[in-house]
């Protein structure tokens, strides 16, 4: 059996930030956590795909669907949260009901007590989405594999504000989270049978033939979606942009190789997705656009080279040019010799009488 493929996220965006308590806010926390976390899975060399950050809740489902990890193949996911409420600790929570047959629960246990045991921080247990103050959690039910969030520390408690702040004590947290995780995907329990997850969302299931006006990535809503190629499944440098840094990215590269800014529809497209540049600049150079650039660059060349063939010619011409002219000039000296030869001849025959003045000496004129 294939060791379980994690997908991994950071909760909230720019715009939706979570939690705040004095200069920290949920968002800025989860995407460093996140970013840490997979430093660590990288060492460990755990088969990953992390979400890219600033996705707001429908577009980070959906790319996490795109993945193609599922629970029926022991996939897991988990999306990284901060707690709020004055406690103190770690919490968590599973996709489904408290229920013993629960693939979710089972997995959201073993992290959080591997979690637990080597932090040393306090917990406050795993619960179901139900249990949520929400009702469930879309995150949750909506993602394909066995899903669960954990709430790392207090952002309103002074002690786990603290640590909050300590980038070393981040780095640890993030280093021993990824170590519970491991745990996990390197001994994962037999799997219950797996039924199509059920939430609790009103509008039906994500991307489902149900008309979902909040989702932009659900099926036969989106006129720009490129449903050819998955975008999801790189963590690349796209991963830790935000929303703005991300725009930025597609704007500079869009100019650097199409010499122009991106249309609106392809701008929140790409926004959207979460790209990473590598794939932006593979989607841009497949472009018609790109071909086009690169027709028109094959076009100019060639003229150059005619371009350049004619200079030549025209070249030559000109030394022609520039030849009959000196020949010209030396036609034109060389007949001014002979007229100054015909009249010195001239004048001496009238000096000796052959002729008189005024004529022109015929050598066949007979006497």
């Amino acid at each position: 059996m294939s060791k379980p493929r994690l997908v991994i996220s950071a909760a909230h965006t720019s715009m939706s930030p979570g939690s705040i308590y004095k200069d920290l806010r949920e968002f800025d926390l989860t995407r460093k956590i996140l970013e840490k976390c997979v430093k660590h899975l990288k060492e460990q060399n755990i088969e990953h795909s992390a979400v890219p950050v600033d996705l707001q809740l429908l577009d980070r489902i959906d790319w996490i669907n795109k993945t193609g990890y599922t629970e029926e193949k022991g996939d897991v996911f988990i999306e990284v949260h901060v707690n709020d409420g004055g406690k103190r600790g770690i919490e968590g929570w599973y996709a489904g009901k408290d229920e013993e047959k629960n693939n979710a629960k089972k997995f959201a246990e073993i992290v959080q007590d591997e979690l637990i045991d080597k932090s040393k921080y306090e917990s406050q247990g795993v619960h179901s989405e139900f249990d949520h103050e929400l009702g469930s959690l879309l995150i949750l039910n909506q993602t394909n594999p066995i899903s669960a969030a954990f709430e790392l520390l207090y952002i309103d408690n002074e002690e786990d504000y603290k640590i909050l702040k300590d980038e070393a004590k981040l780095d640890e947290l993030a280093k021993t989270f990824v170590l519970a995780i491991k745990k996990y995907i390197d001994n994962p329990p037999t799997l219950f049978k797996v039924e199509k997850k059920k939430g609790n969302n009103p509008f039906g299931a994500i991307g489902s033939s149900f008309p979902n006006f909040n989702n932009p990535f659900a099926k036969n809503d989106d006129p720009f979606a490129m449903e050819e190629e998955d975008d999801s499944s790189d963590d690349g440098d796209g991963m830790m942009m935000d929303r703005d840094q991300r725009k930025t990215m597609i704007i500079d590269n869009y100019k650097k190789l199409l010499g122009k800014e991106p249309s609106q529809p392809d701008l929140n497209q790409y926004l959207n997705t979460g790209i990473s540049k590598d794939k932006l600049i593979k989607k841009i150079i497949e472009s018609p656009d790109h071909e086009k650039l690169v027709k028109d660059a094959e076009d100019a060349e060639e003229l150059r080279t005619k371009t350049g063939k004619m200079e030549a010619e025209l070249k030559q011409l000109q030394a022609r040019v520039k030849d009959m002219h000196a020949m010209q000039e030396h036609l034109k000296k060389l007949l001014q010799h002979k007229d100054i030869q015909i009249k010195q001849m001239q004048d001496a025959l009238v000096k000796k009488g052959v002729i008189r003045n005024g004529e022109y000496f015929d050598p066949n004129r007979v006497s």
